[in-house]
C-alpha cells in the first residue's frame, strides 16, 4: 500500500502482519479482537485458523480502519465536490477498491453507520461514493444511499437521492420510485430524476400514469 501522510500516524495500533504463505502470524491488541464491528479472525500468534480469503479480507479491513479513517476524513472535510469532476477523494477510493473492493465497500459502510449523526463525513461519503460506478459500490453503495433518505437532515436525504441519479441503474429507478419527501422542492427533483432514468432507461415515461 502506498504510505500516508503522517495524519494516519494518529492510530498506535497496527494491522495483522501475514507471512510470506499469507498465514496471520502476528495478533492484534486486545481491543481489537474485541471490536464489535469485525468478527475474530486470530486470538494469538499461534493461531491455527486457516488463511482463507475472509481472513485476509478481515486483517485488511482491520487495517483500513486503523490506518485509513482519520487520513479519509481529513480528505473528505477539505475536498470540494462537484458533481461530475474527479476529485482527490474519488482517487484514494479507487485506489483502494483496485487493492481490496470486500474490503473498502465494508470500511466506508463502517464509517457512514459511525458517523451517522455527522452530516458533513456522511454526505462526503455519499458523494463519494456516488462518483463511482454502480457496479464498484454495490451492494454497500445503493444501501447506504436508501438509508441515508431516512435522515433527518435535508443535505442528507439530497446525497442519496443524487447518489442514484449519479449511478442511473434500473435499481435507482425502483427505488426511487419508491421515496416521498415532505419537502415539495426535493420531491419535485426525485420526480425529475425518475423521469431522465426512465428516458435514459428507454423506459416510457407515461407508463402508469394513467392509473
Amino acid at each position: 500500500m502506498n504510505s500516508l501522510p503522517s495524519s494516519s500516524s494518529q492510530y498506535e495500533e497496527k494491522a495483522s502482519q501475514f507471512d510470506g504463505r499469507g498465514e496471520i502470524v502476528q495478533a492484534s491488541s486486545k481491543s481489537e479482537t474485541e471490536d464489535p464491528f469485525l468478527p475474530r479472525v486470530a486470538d494469538s500468534a499461534s493461531s491455527d485458523w486457516p488463511a482463507t480469503e475472509n481472513a485476509i479480507n478481515f486483517a485488511r479491513l482491520r487495517e483500513y480502519r486503523r490506518e485509513l479513517t482519520t487520513h479519509f476524513l481529513g480528505l473528505v472535510a477539505e475536498c470540494d465536490f462537484e458533481y461530475g469532476f474527479k476529485s482527490v477523494v474519488d482517487t484514494f477510493l479507487n485506489e483502494r477498491l483496485a487493492e481490496n473492493g470486500l474490503a473498502t465497500k465494508e470500511w466506508l459502510n463502517d464509517l457512514f453507520i459511525r458517523y451517522w449523526n455527522d452530516i458533513a463525513v456522511v454526505t462526503g461519503v455519499l458523494r463519494a461514493v456516488a462518483h463511482l460506478e454502480y457496479a464498484e459500490v454495490c451492494p454497500q453503495g445503493p444501501t447506504m444511499a436508501l438509508a441515508s433518505l431516512s435522515h433527518g437532515s435535508v443535505e442528507v436525504r439530497e446525497c442519496g437521492i443524487r447518489a442514484f441519479e449519479n449511478w442511473a441503474s434500473l435499481d435507482s429507478l425502483h427505488l426511487l420510485q419508491q421515496v416521498h419527501c415532505p419537502e415539495p422542492w426535493l420531491q419535485e427533483y426525485v420526480d425529475r430524476v425518475v423521469t431522465e432514468l426512465k428516458e435514459g432507461l428507454g423506459i416510457d415515461v407515461s407508463a402508469g400514469e394513467e392509473d
